[in-house]
């Protein structure tokens, strides 16, 4: 009888001991799972240490982003992007304050707006509003964005990009209402992303065209950085 009892609680501790294994191997198969499929679609915030140039060389043109934060977290920027239909954007960091006559006894204000955009990209879509004017041009612009903003956020080691201007294909003439609503649109601190399709060519005629415009009309353009979606074309250098 005993014999048997202990037969019976052992086939049954057997039993019972199978099904928590089974159990425990599907949980951590569907974690494993669940984790792999899991992706970033926001950059973490981060550090302000390193800056990166991706360089791309199957196009005629070299192109570049700065970029603040760690190599591991750059693809996650990049993929946050790939739901754009853009192919190849170039990015016109603009300070967009009216342009300050610098002389010696502002060479402190200069310095200060020089190194307003020295750090890289964290696009933050979720505070982003859409804002459309005529002729293709499209801005995506986050709220609140001025220049004590954007300099409190690049102290704080990561950036914003406060707009993305769009230009539909063929490129539109940069014409007198374009430069007038470009003019009365932009605002402090905003960066804007020109998109040149496959037109190379045009596109950097607009881009010298937009820049001298905007230069004549006494705002201040900091140097140009550059960036595409395509991330299996990068070349990432980590520069510390």
């Amino acid at each position: 009888m005993f014999i048997t009892l202990h037969k019976k609680t052992l086939y049954r501790f057997t039993f019972i001991v199978s099904i928590m294994l089974i159990i425990s191997s599907l949980y951590v198969t569907f974690i494993k799972e669940a984790l792999s499929e899991t992706r970033l679609v926001y950059l973490p915030s981060p550090p302000p240490a390193a800056i990166h140039h991706v360089h791309r060389y199957d196009k005629a043109i070299s192109l570049t982003i700065n970029y603040t934060g760690d190599k591991d977290s750059l693809p996650y920027l990049l993929d946050a992007l790939k739901d754009s239909s853009v192919s190849v954007t170039l990015f016109l960091p603009l300070d967009l304050l009216k342009q300050i006559s610098f002389d010696k006894a502002t060479s402190d204000r200069s310095e200060e707006l020089e190194d307003l955009f020295d750090w890289g990209g964290l696009i933050n879509r979720k505070k982003e509003t859409t804002i459309t004017i005529p002729d293709g041009i499209h801005f995506l612009r986050q709220p609140y964005a001025n220049s004590n903003h954007l300099k409190e956020t690049a102290e704080s080691g990561h950036t914003t990009i406060g707009a993305s201007l769009t230009l539909t294909e063929p490129h539109q003439p940069f014409n007198e209402q374009l430069k007038q609503t470009l003019k009365q649109t932009i605002r402090p601190g905003d960066i804007i992303a020109i998109d040149l399709h496959q037109d190379l060519v045009n596109g950097t005629f607009l881009i010298q065209a937009i820049g001298d415009y905007l230069t004549t009309e006494g705002f201040q353009i900091l140097p140009l950085t550059q960036l595409l979606f395509e991330e299996e074309k990068l070349k990432i250098e980590r520069i510390d």
